[in-house]
């Protein structure tokens, strides 16, 4: 192992150090970044962008080995569509871009469009939402999700109306997936869509963790905001302008995504992406009381 830092030149490495990674790598998965949707496109460029570019760098500089970088779904705008996004359909423009981590994305995936018209064979894995393994449930908090859920368990109430749909990707699927597609020499250079077809409402969330045992009464949306806004160390604070555009159900917070290439190109693996199931949410919540992630019921 070889501690390095995406946001520095040469990957935070010495020349030297640099050099000898790069005659001895066969291939790269790229998969590291900022993730942070509060930041600015200026506070997270540096690892996302300019870590991307240097990733590419690095597999060129003694013979071109296979990049396999692991992209966003975020890089289509968040606008209404008449059919799910295709591999094929165009992404951005950044300033239609929820926020300066997606146009990081947006620009990296711009730099790796670079590398492959000088031939390099960079593969793109667009994925959305992932969550915790679909075994044990176990799984990283920081994101959009399990914050919003976090915070409604802190206001010990929730908005009247909560539209919205998830479409949330078990962790473990998405590495098998990302290794069998990276595996097929027939697949070097092409783009990959990693969704879950299969989408639970927001409302069901909430019921599940009704049925766990918390008390989550529905309020009028201004009077749950008040609620909320009045502790500032609710979880849901950072995020709460994005929670209420879902709330307002304004535009298409998350639009559909055409996965049929990936399908395809998966056939025959026996690798699939998990439904969405009330058994597999209820895992993810044992898992957060069980951490003391979330509150325990009262």
């Amino acid at each position: 192992m070889i501690a390095g830092d995406l946001a520095e030149p040469a990957l935070g490495l010495s020349e030297a150090a640099f050099d000898a990674l790069a005659r001895n790598i066969d291939v790269v998965y790229h998969a590291g970044a900022t993730v942070n949707w509060l930041l600015p496109y200026a506070s997270v460029r540096p690892a996302n962008v300019g870590g991307t570019r240097e990733i590419l760098r690095l597999a060129a500089r003694h013979r071109t080995v296979p990049v396999h970088y692991v992209s966003s779904t975020g890089v289509f705008p968040q606008v209404p569509t008449s059919a799910p996004l295709a591999v094929a359909d165009p992404i951005g423009p950044a300033e239609a871009l929820l926020n300066g981590y997606v146009q990081s994305k947006y620009v990296a995936e711009h730099v790796v469009a670079l590398a492959r018209e000088r031939g390099m064979p960079v593969s793109v894995y667009r994925v959305d939402l992932i969550a915790g393994d679909a075994i044990r449930g176990a799984g990283q908090t920081r994101d959009f999700l399990w914050l919003s859920l976090k915070g409604l368990l802190q206001a010990g109430a929730v908005p009247a109306h909560l539209p919205g749909t998830f479409h949330l990707l078990p962790v473990d699927y998405v590495g098998a997936a990302i290794v069998a597609l990276s595996g097929e020499p027939a697949n070097a250079g092409r783009t990959f869509h990693l969704y879950n077809d299969s989408g639970m409402p927001f409302g069901e969330f909430v019921r599940l963790l009704r049925e766990h045992g918390y008390e989550l009464p529905a309020l009028d949306r201004a009077v749950w905001s008040g609620r909320v806004r009045a502790d500032r160390d609710n979880a849901l604070i950072p995020l709460l302008d994005a929670f209420e555009l879902m709330c307002s159900g304004a535009g298409q917070f998350y639009p559909p995504i055409d996965t049929s290439e990936t399908r395809t190109a998966l056939a025959g693996t026996g690798i699939a992406c998990p439904p969405m199931t009330d058994d597999l949410i209820r895992s993810y919540i044992r898992f957060f009381v069980r951490t003391g992630y979330f509150p325990p019921p009262r």
